[in-house]
């Protein structure tokens, strides 16, 4: 019996002595995790100090400071890269913005990409850019807007840069975004002057202010804006051609020489 009760004795001993070597190890993991996240996240070494920029051509540093400079100085670690790329978003030429950072020093690396300029209206007295989604980019009357079509033809009611534009004539809206969006495709935007859209039933562009171009109604806009870009890269007509061109049949194309 005594046997029994003395092996059982130190059976128990051990255990209490497992147990309490686990206690410690899990109490000296529990202190080294706190330590490195008060080295981590409290002291300043790990403090931002600088931001670094790519792909911004319109876009400006000063823009980018007002934005997110406020993050020079915080925690890197603390710093959500998600919550700059959304403050960076704010900024009406961004289209994406991609956060990195470095840690030695502790740098945030800001890749971004800039929305494409689409076209232009004139608006009590300021040139309203907008990109191929009808996004308001600028309205500072600083851009330059060469290479730029202009928009004739609408009857805007107003605006807030940062957000789409909306005219009251849906029609119109819908023929205006086909437009945009087909001639980017087609890599026409910066050969056209201007699009005219002062008549639903007789759309109108201008090519390089050397071919006026009608479309007649906005049914098929897309096939027909596709079909006068196959006829421009085909070839057919001599790069200093002038004239008119019909594309209101979506079948063919006519075209008038001057």
């Amino acid at each position: 019996m005594n046997t029994k009760n003395s092996g059982r004795s130190r059976y128990e001993r051990k255990k209490r002595r497992l147990r309490m070597m686990r206690i410690r190890a899990a109490a000296v993991f529990v202190l080294a995790v706190v330590l490195v996240l008060v080295l981590l996240f409290v002291t300043p070494i790990f403090n931002i100090r600088s931001i670094s920029v790519a792909g911004n051509n319109v876009v400006t540093l000063d823009q980018i400071n007002a934005c997110i400079g406020d993050v020079v100085g915080k925690n890197l670690f603390a710093t959500w890269s998600s919550t700059v790329e959304r403050r960076l978003r704010t900024i009406a030429y961004i289209d994406e913005a991609e956060v990195s950072k470095k840690l030695i020093p502790p740098t945030l690396y800001v890749n971004i990409t800039e929305c494409e300029t689409a076209a232009y209206f004139e608006y009590e007295g300021k040139q309203v850019i907008l990109n191929t989604d009808l996004k308001v980019l600028d309205d500072s009357n600083t851009f330059p807007i060469d290479g730029v079509p202009l928009i004739r033809g609408i009857e805007p009611t107003g605006y807030t840069v940062g957000r789409l534009f909306e005219l009251e004539d849906s029609e119109k809206q819908s023929a205006l975004s086909i437009f945009l969006k087909t001639m980017s495709d087609t890599g026409q935007l910066s050969d056209i002057l201007y699009i005219d859209l002062s008549s639903i039933t007789d759309l109108r562009f201008s090519y390089k202010g050397m071919i006026d171009v009608s479309c007649g109604s906005a049914l098929e806009l897309d096939k027909k804006l596709r079909m006068f870009n196959a006829v421009m890269t085909s070839g057919s007509l001599d790069e200093n051609a002038r004239g008119e061109m019909d594309l209101s049949d979506p079948e063919r194309s006519v075209y008038i020489p001057q």
